[in-house]
């Protein structure tokens, strides 16, 4: 530790020695210290001529925004060697504080440093303007007058960055030699040249730099970018950031800086300080171990030559997690689902609570989407299924899947009876299956006609079956059958599925027992499957029907709908 906080402070001393960043972005280094068991972002400054710290602290930063004495007070601590703070000296280092820090606000902030490409060009005139001051023209003024009165002596370099800056900053005049009397112009402030990213603005020739990379982190946010690239799909999945631009600077022994740039290795922050940083490019192990030294848990990915997606996360996961599941089983009263993906984490969950896990797998297109019906219903089982689309449909349709609009409507016949009338008459009408109750019948019993009630079923092949509630006693039921009819018998005491056992029997219907169902159209290798105990009856409609027992949530029947199957569920009261 003492090793890293002498290598912080030569850093800001030998700050001299860092060239600027490329010119198109302005870079800015800033320090981390700690203040109270916070952490502070504090910009480093060298006291200036004219210099007072109320004035160098309303020019910098929110904490002054939002609390000036709060701001003195973290000031005063920060900067013990200053005794008096209305007493300050050209030449006197200063640590300036600007925010206080979340955990893992900026990239690099546990090691005291911190490097961000903070302006692009972009917003580069609205940044600058706090460096401005307005100016009403006097009689007899001309422009190269009131530059060269703080910027330097015509024809010097830092006169032509003024003029640079002025025409920046007033876009409408046109002619360097023509305003007049009353103008309104917007002058560069020379406290802008104390900047340490000033020189960063311009090229050789005194140029604003007009070849910014627009997609830069921009004013100092820390904030990583979001991308759709292999990296980012990956960040996405793992919850963390990913930094592709930027640079961190590292100090060596020797007061040398490594520069490690992230537009070529790419870095990925998770929770718990866990980095991941992917190497594209060689970088020589002298370097690699100078990075080690200030984060000692870094995770290397090689990424050169292994450009497939799926390569990548493997190579990723085999790091950050180790070996992976395949596979998951779930089990809710009586329906069994089996989740199958390419990779599967756990997700992390308070102690005592049951498993959380994140199943994730690559599909070529979103046919091969998994319903949102099963999604949700998974996830409120603390499963999430995550699916990579490999395909162009998946940037030029992002959020327009049709999967996502799906929501779940119970279209469900529920039986809540132990009555096997009732049962048998919801059965049938969920079969579409005419049904006649209480008609008459006649039949010749020991001779004679006798007539009866009973419940008639009439099949669309023209079959016709009576369905018997114990009504008929004797060997009336025999007498029945002689004259050609089939009779169901169904007894008060048949379960529900005996019952609808009986039914299938007699109508001689083609059923799946316990059916199993693919959730996506897609191979088996990486699907979930879901089987429902009950039975799958085939049918020459278009719907096929589903009779089960087991309590069935809406997502599961929403799934069942779409696959053109209507669902049935009886239960006992």
């Amino acid at each position: 530790m003492v090793l890293i906080i002498f290598s912080i402070v030569m850093f800001q001393l030998l700050g001299s020695f860092i060239q600027p960043a490329p010119a198109a972005i302005l870079y800015k280094s800033y320090i981390v210290r700690q203040d109270q068991g916070k952490d502070i972002l504090c910009d480093p400054y060298v006291v200036q001529k004219d210099d007072y710290v109320t004035k160098l602290l309303n020019q910098r930063g929110d904490i002054a925004a939002k609390d000036f004495p709060k701001f003195l007070e973290i000031f005063s601590r920060l900067n013990s060697h200053i005794t008096d703070p209305n007493q300050i000296r050209p030449g006197q280092h200063l640590f300036i504080p600007l925010k206080i820090l979340g955990t893992n606000d900026l990239p690099g902030q546990h090691t005291g440093i911190v490097t961000i490409p903070f302006v692009t060009i972009s917003n580069l005139t609205d940044y600058i303007k706090q460096y401005a001051i307005e100016h009403r023209v006097d009689r007899g003024e001309f422009i190269s007058r009131l530059i060269s009165k703080t910027f330097g002596n015509y024809g010097t370099t830092t006169y032509k960055q003024g003029i640079t800056l002025f025409k920046l900053l007033n876009p409408s005049v046109t002619d360097l030699n023509l305003i007049y009397p009353g103008q309104m112009l917007t002058l560069p402030d020379p406290l802008i040249r104390n900047q340490t990213w000033y020189p960063s603005l311009f090229d050789a020739a005194g140029s604003i730099l007009e070849d910014a990379d627009a997609s830069m982190i921009s004013q100092g946010s820390g904030k990583p970018k979001k991308t759709s690239s292999p990296l980012g799909r990956i960040a996405t999945i793992l919850n963390g950031k990913l930094y592709e631009k930027g640079a961190y600077h590292f100090p060596r022994k020797n007061g040398e800086i490594y520069k490690l740039d992230l537009s070529e290795n790419n870095m990925l922050e998770l929770r718990d300080d866990i980095r991941v940083l992917f190497i594209s490019d060689a970088i020589d192990p002298s370097d690699l171990s100078l990075i080690r030294s200030y984060w000692e848990d870094i995770k290397i990915v090689t990424t050169q030559n292994h450009s497939n997606l799926e390569d990548i996360i493997n190579r990723t996961f085999s790091t950050v997690v180790g070996t992976t599941k395949r596979e998951i089983g779930l089990e809710d009263n009586g329906i069994k689902l089996d989740v199958r993906a390419q990779w599967i984490l756990d997700i992390p969950s308070p102690e005592n609570l049951s498993k959380k896990y994140r199943c994730i797998s690559l599909i070529k297109n979103r046919g091969e989407k998994t319903p949102e019906s099963i999604k949700q219903y998974l996830k409120r089982k603390g499963i999430v299924v995550e699916e990579i689309d490999l395909s162009n449909e998946a940037a030029e349709n992002r959020g327009e899947s049709a999967d996502t609009k799906e929501t779940p409507v119970d279209q469900a016949v529920t039986v809540a009876t132990k009555d096997p009338q009732i049962i048998v008459r919801q059965m049938l009408k969920a079969l579409d299956i005419r049904y006649s109750e209480n008609v008459t019948i006649t039949f010749p019993y020991v001779g004679i006609q006798v007539s009866a009630q009973s419940n008639l079923i009439s099949t669309p092949d023209g079959k016709e079956l009576f369905v018997d509630f114990e009504n008929l006693y004797g060997d009336a039921i025999q007498s029945i059958k002689k004259t050609g009819f089939n009779i169901i018998q169904v007894k008060r005491k048949d379960s529900a599925t005996e019952i609808i056992e009986k039914l299938l029997a007699a109508l001689k219907n083609s059923y799946t027992l316990d059916p199993i169902f693919y959730a996506a159209k897609r191979p088996s290798d990486y699907n979930t499957t879901v089987k429902i105990p009950g039975y799958l009856i085939e049918r020459e409609a278009p719907n096929k029907t589903l009779l089960s027992g087991a309590p069935l949530d809406a997502e599961l029947i929403s799934f069942l709908n779409a696959q053109n199957i209507n669902v049935m569920v009886f239960h006992s009261t």
